[in-house]
């Protein structure tokens, strides 16, 4: 799981707009915004997302007549910016992306998003129960009460900006909660930000579970110590990891530090320096280019041998 972050109505407007076009290509409705967590039942919200909801819910205007107005960060600049909600990134293995783009196998694609999508939904699962609400409490204090539900939007992507295959999602927690008393409140995010950590390291686990258990594959671990699929080679993973490469070049040049050393502020400093907005390419050309890599990597020998005996 990558660095969860605040994000203004702005970003959260201008960035799923942009990407609701490249969802059309990338995968059909199956892939699209969508509601989740405790709070969109109450407030009558599932499936699709609609585009004007979504605009209203991120500058803090909800069904059923409820406007949520506080909720703040200071952005990087240290100017203070209202926060619409909070984006956690939710990653397939990067080998797993391989395998994807790689087999011809439909079944085994399915099987994959599949199971992305239940990696994603339990850390949607997780991070909702981490969720505070500031309460009113006798002689006018206050203090944050756990609520365990929020309202988040989740989307999954099969490419990253750079157009290389990357199955991942974003969970976006909007800012909005229910405490006890009934009350809809702004939603507090730090247990959610402390725990990113947990959160990963549990994405991670049951993405080696349903490897081993439903591809019937082996695990082995990457250069930073995370899942992969086994029998692909560290050379093979970055051949078709352009992204990874730019940050990692960034960190070197910008701060001196190998990814593994960089603070948190530095890899997501990274992250948004790196993101370009993908061009607009047909998914079939974006397919071939992917192929041609893992041809050229060797890494299609292994995808042929795991098609062979999965499932």
């Amino acid at each position: 799981m990558a660095l969860g972050k605040n994000i203004t109505p702005a970003q959260g407007i201008d960035y799923y707009e942009k990407d609701d076009y490249y969802l059309k290509i990338e995968g059909g409705p199956e892939l699209a915004l969508r509601w989740g967590g405790a709070l969109a039942k109450e407030l009558g919200l599932s499936g699709k997302v609609d585009k004007e909801t979504w605009k209203k819910a991120l500058n803090g205007v909800f069904p059923n007549g409820i406007k949520i107005n506080g909720g703040t960060f200071k952005d990087e600049d240290g100017n203070v910016q209202k926060r619409a909600g909070t984006d956690f990134v939710i990653e397939a293995p990067k080998t797993v992306s391989m395998l994807f783009v790689g087999t011809k196998d439909e079944a085994l694609r399915a099987k994959i998003l599949q199971i992305h999508e239940r990696v994603t939904q339990k850390s949607l699962s997780v991070l909702e129960e981490l969720a505070l609400g500031r309460v009113r409490k006798g002689g006018g204090k206050r203090e944050y009460q756990a609520t365990g539900r929020f309202l988040a939007g989740s989307v999954t992507h099969l490419t990253n900006r750079d157009g290389g295959a990357f199955i991942h999602s974003h969970v976006v927690a909007l800012n909005i909660t229910k405490t006890s008393d009934g009350t809809y409140r702004s939603l507090n995010n730090e247990k959610m930000f402390d725990s990113q950590r947990f959160v990963k390291e549990l994405a991670e686990a049951e993405y080696a579970k349903a490897i081993r258990e439903e591809l019937g594959i082996e695990i082995d671990k990457g250069k930073y110590g995370e899942v992969q699929l086994a029998g692909f080679n560290r050379e093979q993973i970055e051949f078709s990891s352009s992204r990874v490469t730019s940050i990692d070049e960034f960190l070197r040049k910008r701060f001196g530090v190998e990814r593994e050393h960089a603070t948190p502020e530095q890899k997501d400093l990274a992250w948004d320096f790196t993101r370009k907005t993908k061009s607009v390419k047909e998914i079939e050309e974006l397919e071939t280019n992917w192929k041609d890599e893992l041809y050229a990597s060797g890494a299609d020998l292994r995808i042929k041998e795991i098609e062979k005996f999965w499932g």
